[in-house]
């Protein structure tokens, strides 16, 4: 697929598509003087500048972005979570993920290549372990094949899927689903998941989220986005 990029094992995220540019946002604003621009212009990177600055967040809700992702369920659940309590489902957010209910294929697990411990500073925060763990590893490799054995073999018996899928390890489980939403709400996402204090798994997707964003708007990425927007600004 074309835009992909691999996350995790066995994840990815695939920009999937892209409503708009920093022309957009800048002429959504200069709209109320009922003027447009047809190019981009310096004053307009000064506009941008001061919009985001100054919190005027509308002309950010005019672009989209559209990610299909490919994330175990502890990704995905926080993923979509982190949607739901926030006030940005009123900027036309929209997901659809694949059911297990209507699809018995392609099943994967996330199987961490390492294993972290708890920090003790911040209890929402993990930090490397001091040893690898290799028994951790087994177990959890053993009850994926075991789960899923026990899957296949409810469903031979005549379980229909949607009671069968309860065999499935959960947290581990990959799912795909599609994700559009407007450039602001893309840009929160990404400055709430890429910080060392997020789980390590959602960062390794906003950091793709975030390269997407500054690829197809340069001009808004570097007054909002990563550390090297504050020298692209200047």
């Amino acid at each position: 697929m074309d835009n992909i990029t691999p996350v995790l094992d066995h994840g990815y995220v695939r920009l999937a598509g892209v409503f708009g540019d920093d022309l957009m946002v800048v002429n959504a604003a200069r709209v109320s003087y009922g003027k447009s621009h047809s190019t981009f212009t310096a004053g307009d990177r000064r506009l941008i500048r001061y919009l985001w600055t100054h919190d005027h967040r509308s002309p950010f809700y005019h672009p989209k972005l559209q990610f299909e992702v490919r994330a175990p369920l502890l990704v995905t659940r926080q993923w979509q979570r982190h949607i739901v309590d926030s006030t940005f489902t009123t900027e036309g957010v929209a997901i659809n993920e694949q059911s297990r209910r209507y699809t018995q294929d392609d099943l994967e697990f996330y199987l961490p290549a390492e294993w972290r411990q708890p920090d003790e500073a911040n209890k929402q925060a993990s930090r490397p372990a001091a040893a690898s763990r290799p028994d951790i590893q087994a177990a959890l490799a053993a009850w994926m094949a075991d789960g899923v054995a026990q899957y296949h073999a409810a469903l031979a018996s005549g379980v229909a899927p949607e009671q069968a899928r309860l065999f499935l390890p959960a947290n581990a489980q990959y799912t795909t689903w599609y994700w559009t939403a407007s450039l602001f709400a893309v840009l929160h996402f990404w400055a709430l998941r890429q910080g060392e204090a997020a789980q390590w798994e959602i960062q390794q997707y906003a950091t793709v989220v975030g390269q997407a964003v500054h690829a197809h708007f340069p001009e808004t990425w570097a007054v909002a986005g990563g550390p090297e927007s504050a020298e692209t600004a200047t």
